[in-house]
């Protein structure tokens, strides 16, 4: 029997447990279901987030420094 769909299907599967266990929820009692939309996202390090890789009081900056 050719078992490649079988595979890819369990191949998904398994990938979807590993981002769980990396986010932190791999052994949570509520499950996926006790997640919030999109906790599993990755947050991008190239992208500005406030409070993370973004100075204080980047908001009243000037112009000429952005």
């Amino acid at each position: 029997k050719d078992r490649y769909v079988s595979f890819l299907q369990m191949s998904c599967e398994w990938h979807h447990l590993m981002m769980l266990k990396r986010a932190g929820h791999g052994h949570e009692d509520s499950g996926v279901k006790g997640m919030q939309l999109g906790e599993l996202a990755v947050l991008c390090p190239a992208c500005p987030h406030p409070e993370i890789n973004l100075p204080r009081g980047w908001e009243s900056s000037p112009p000429s420094d952005s």
